[in-house]
């Protein structure tokens, strides 16, 4: 999904009655892609008219200062299943994120290292630990943690909670470096939380019957490069007798040779990384890893050498990473303490 946007055809967005989602001063549902959910906030008039994007167009063009936006922040997800390491790509729940970022908005991507999640309860100590970010995010030194962090996305993922056995409460044991395969339920536990900040598993980790706190605190942590393998499964059990495909059409050759085969992705195992200091390191020594996220994706400054045309000669992007870094340390101190956790990494 990613930030995939529906262009050229219609999609429904529908308001719910007032009350009909609990705590929702107003709830919206929006038959789109994840990314088209944040445009039709800021750009359409769902919510406000003029729409807060298209004020701020007009200022501009007008040479005159933005007026202020009337969202304090965009929190996507909880997401089910992690968007840590090299699932950052592909995720939808950060490309809503990144499309208020985009429009100058503070904004959060929350996920959940869970796809077997499907109770409230496994999403309550991830819905704790959000509100203590985004308190923190918005309310820390008057509010300066997210002007700093605003073109950016803050991306926060949560460990697993009770199913298989694990480090603490549940998390899944990485293999050792090398493997593709998922570590076994329960084995080498030590070696995930070491990863993370050379610590025990035990030092802090929740107990599964929710008596202690289910994560270990916040991690302030870079993306690594861990990341679910592709795997495919073809639509038919053999090429003798082929299944009839999606469209209800046998796959099978057309006279003209074309030849239609239908494949599903179901993963094919992982690749990956337990480096010291990353985020998928971080989730599997139970920690909530902490990511800032930049939009800039370019190689600048004085990694191209000098006199390189596409160095970063306003210094633009070096300057937002300064104050970012900084800033999202902050956040991490602030939101630990607000949460009751440990703050690592910082």
């Amino acid at each position: 999904m990613s930030h995939a946007l529906t262009l050229r055809k219609h999609f429904a967005v529908t308001t719910r009655p007032d009350g009909a989602v609990p705590g929702a001063a107003r709830a919206v549902a929006v038959d789109g892609t994840p990314a088209d959910t944040v445009m039709v906030a800021l750009a359409s008039p769902i919510f406000f008219d003029p729409p807060p994007a298209v004020a701020a167009a007009a200022a501009a063009t007008a040479g005159a200062p933005p007026p202020p936006c009337p969202f304090d922040a965009v929190i996507s997800g909880i997401n089910r299943g992690d968007n840590a390491g090299g699932h950052v790509i592909y995720s939808g729940t950060v490309g809503a994120a990144r499309e208020a970022a985009l429009n100058g908005v503070p904004s959060v991507a929350v996920s959940l290292a869970d796809l077997g999640a499907d109770a409230v309860a496994a999403y309550r100590p991830a819905a704790a630990g959000t509100a203590a970010i985004v308190d923190a995010l918005i309310h820390e030194e008057g509010g300066a943690l997210a002007r700093a962090l605003t073109g950016g996305v803050v991306n926060l993922n949560f460990p697993r909670v009770g199913g298989r056995a694990g480090i603490g409460a549940g998390v899944v044991v990485p293999s050792p470096a090398g493997s593709d395969d998922e570590g076994a339920a329960g084995g080498g536990a030590a070696d995930g939380a070491a990863a993370a900040d050379g610590a025990a598993a035990a030092d802090g980790a929740a107990a599964a019957d929710g008596a202690a706190t289910p994560f270990r605190g916040f991690y302030l942590a870079r993306q690594g490069g861990q990341a679910a393998r592709p795997g495919f499964h073809e639509a038919f059990v053999d090429a003798a007798a082929p299944a009839t495909g999606p469209d209800g059409k046998p796959a099978v050759a057309a006279p003209d040779g074309t030849a239609t085969r239908y494949f599903k992705n179901v993963g094919g195992g992982m690749r990956w990384d337990t480096a010291p200091g990353t985020d998928t390191a971080a989730l599997a020594a139970n920690w909530a890893s902490v990511t800032a996220l930049s939009l800039r994706q370019d190689v600048r400054g004085g990694a191209l050498g000098p006199g390189v045309a596409a160095a970063d000669e306003d210094g633009e992007g070096s300057a937002w990473e300064a104050g970012a870094g900084a800033a999202v340390v902050k956040l991490v101190r602030a939101a630990a303490k607000r949460a009751g956790v440990e703050a690592g990494g910082v």
